[in-house]
């Protein structure tokens, strides 16, 4: 596989992870969203995700390092066993059932949700519900299982019921370390480190995603909150459209 890799194809890759891992550090989810529509022309599924994993367990370390103290231990003491039962449930339903008309469903309802955000970004629902934050915490686990990111579903939840930008991104860094860390694990009980071109490949990517965290933690720094959760919206509603074109194409 190595030997098939042309420079051209090099520098696409570190640029479009360079750019994936920029919205990362402004917010702590997106990689990919942005990265795995472009990678997969390049490279199979198969390395893409076991990269990725590896890359955001990285990433979330590092934005979270220094601003642990800012992370809600009550959102995170609700959220955080749900997503472990989530991404087995997801697992579960990955090998048994066909979960498209489910994935159908829910891609609507993130569009509508988004569009309705977007127009009208201060409405809010309080994390106090448990009932809430539960279902949010089962469907990004089991999402995070099924396509390799829930991140998406995390940010609408806390970007609702926390109104600094930076503790939006602490806890979102942590939910998505806990979700990778699993993710990560799976991947090594079941061989896929033991890979040495996913390894290599991950190696030779973290400089360039240590770097385009660092710029997107700097625009963080620069972003008003208002501007902070419309452009979560709209990463939401793109990724919600992209997640409806993918079960239009299975079913149709």
């Amino acid at each position: 596989m190595i030997s098939n890799i042309t420079f051209s194809m090099i520098i696409i890759v570190f640029f479009t992870v360079f750019l994936a891992y920029i919205v990362f550090g402004m917010i702590s989810f997106g990689t990919s969203l942005i990265a795995s529509p472009i990678l997969i022309y390049f490279l199979p599924l198969s390395v893409i995700i076991p990269i990725l994993a590896l890359l955001d367990l990285t990433a979330s370390y590092r934005l979270i390092k220094g601003n642990i103290q800012k992370a809600d231990r009550k959102i995170l003491a609700r959220l955080l066993p749900m997503i472990l039962i989530g991404s087995i449930l997801g697992g579960i339903a990955l090998l048994t059932i066909d979960v498209s008309i489910l994935m159908l469903l829910l891609a609507i309802f993130i569009v509508l949700y988004s569009l309705y955000s977007l127009f009208k970004i201060n409405v809010k629902y309080k994390s106090s519900n448990k009932s809430i934050a539960y279902t949010f915490g089962l469907v990004g686990g089991a999402l995070g299982t099924l396509f390799g990111s829930g991140g998406f579903i995390y940010a609408i939840f806390l970007s609702n019921n926390l109104s600094d930008k930076t503790q939006i991104r602490t806890n979102q860094s942590c939910l998505i370390a806990f979700s990778t860390l699993t993710r990560v694990t799976l991947f090594l009980l079941s061989g896929a480190y033991f890979n040495l071109f996913i390894l290599i490949i991950a190696l030779l990517l973290v400089p360039v995603m240590l770097i385009g965290v660092l710029i997107g933690n700097k625009l963080h720094l620069l972003i008003p909150i208002k501007l902070f959760k419309i452009l979560i919206n709209i990463l939401v509603l793109i990724s919600g459209i992209t997640l409806l074109i993918h079960c239009l194409y299975l079913l149709y």
